[in-house]
């Protein structure tokens, strides 16, 4: 039986201080899921070190993926490949 796959698309402006841990904590609770994950990290015009957590987040760990909101914003790719997609607010909340 094919597992579902559930896609988490992830707001981030700024959380160069958070992300690393809101990752990591996310990473955690999905591990309890009985289906595929992948995170869509989207970057909303970050001015500090975000888009390069990012992108060493989707270098390390092949769930994740890192977009800019414009590319995002046209694309939908999450919300057509996945059977389920929950949005974050943002990593802080």
């Amino acid at each position: 039986m094919k597992r579902d796959l559930i896609s988490i698309i992830v707001p981030c402006y700024n959380e160069q201080e958070v992300l690393p841990l809101f990752y990591e904590e996310a990473s955690k609770w999905v591990a309890q899921l009985d289906a595929d994950v992948e995170f869509v990290l989207v970057d909303d015009g970050s001015k500090d070190n975000t888009i390069h957590i990012m992108r060493e987040l989707a270098e390390k760990d092949s769930r994740a993926s890192s977009i800019s909101q414009a590319a995002f914003s046209t694309s939908g790719i999450a919300a057509r490949r996945a059977s389920r997609t929950l949005f974050s607010l943002s990593a802080s909340t």
